[in-house]
């Protein structure tokens, strides 16, 4: 089976500045048990190994276990989360580290332009647009 664990994490920076955020595992496993005994390996593996939750103070949560079947009908909201206020700044990045090519990424930008075009436009040229809206 397939299962997707949600993490959340804080912690402190080397510069003493609080930090906390959170990430996606997916593994195939035959039981939750098992699925969360590769999370624990494949995370503590990978901070020795990358530049990733290197944190000199971490502690990382272990929030949710999404076990998914064999045949998904229809399109599912596998995971929500929602702050209040405005958006602190924030680093977000798909498969950012040890991409085995089982995963791929996509990008969605609005309009016309090419992921090239995209990826050369600066914060203060790019206006984000919503994927849906709601009035």
């Amino acid at each position: 089976m397939l299962f997707i664990g949600y993490f959340s994490f804080d912690g402190e920076g080397s510069d003493g500045q609080a930090c906390y955020g959170g990430f996606e595992c997916i593994v195939h496993a035959e039981d939750a048990q098992k699925a969360v005994e590769q999370f624990e390996q494949h995370i503590a593996e990978t901070r020795k190994e990358e530049d990733f939750l290197q944190q000199p103070k971490l502690s990382i949560f272990l929030d949710a276990i999404l076990e998914v079947g064999e045949k998904v009908d229809g399109p599912t909201i596998a995971h929500f989360s929602e702050c209040i206020g405005e958006a602190p700044p924030a680093l977000h990045a798909n498969l950012p580290i040890n991409n085995s090519g089982a995963c791929s990424s996509y990008e969605w930008h609005p309009g016309d332009l090419s992921d090239e075009e995209f990826e050369k436009l600066t914060e203060n040229e790019y206006t984000r647009e919503p994927f849906l809206k709601f009035d």
